[in-house]
């Protein structure tokens, strides 16, 4: 039975592109809508797409290169 609100949106983020789809799977079938972006630098792109809805959650891998999650 799905007990989370349909309407959380999650954004995660994470350079590796398994452990980006599993975040996905898991979530998704927890019920919450999710974006992926698989660099701190596509997150901040669409953080700032106007058309696009913003999150409720951030969900992020804190070592990526370039920009990390610190």
């Amino acid at each position: 039975m799905n007990m989370i609100d349909n309407n959380v949106r999650v954004l995660a983020i994470d350079d590796d592109p398994f452990d980006l789809e599993m975040i996905h799977r898991y979530l998704s079938r927890a019920g919450f809508t999710v974006t992926r972006a698989e660099s701190g630098a596509r997150a901040w792109q669409m953080l700032h797409e106007p058309e696009r809805p913003r999150p409720h959650v951030i969900l992020l891998d804190r070592a990526m290169p370039e920009i990390d999650g610190l």
